[in-house]
């Protein structure tokens, strides 16, 4: 039980550590069938290839 407990923590830690966003950012969508704005979340992570296309 020990062992699994800390196996856990251990497992926690170190998805902690590879889920960061390294740039954070919003965009506002224009709907014609709502007629209205809608703002979404866009997070491009740090260890992608793609990350350097979004700079």
């Amino acid at each position: 039980m020990k062992m699994l407990r800390t196996l856990l923590i251990i497992s926690f830690l170190f998805l902690t550590y590879q889920i960061q966003a390294a740039k954070i950012d919003t965009v506002s969508t224009y709907s014609p069938s709502m007629k209205k704005t809608i703002k979404a979340v866009i997070m491009t992570p740090i260890h992608t290839p793609l990350a350097a296309n979004f700079q």
